[in-house]
């Protein structure tokens, strides 16, 4: 026999992980402060951009 009542309890459930992932977006985004592409440092002639990381894991 199937029950019914937590039916109800799902979408709420749904509904506050949406709320909390749209609202940390939100915030994320309004707090976002990206630097600059280049900034001088004394003593260098030339300041290169990082290049892409590479990561690995071993298990």
């Amino acid at each position: 026999m199937r029950d019914t009542r937590r039916r109800g309890g799902v979408w709420i459930d749904v509904l506050v992980v949406a709320a909390i992932v749209t609202g940390g977006t939100a915030i994320a985004g309004a707090t976002n402060n990206p630097q600059p592409d280049a900034v001088a440092i004394p003593g260098c002639d030339v300041v290169q951009p990082a290049q892409d990381g590479v990561s690995f894991a071993i298990g």
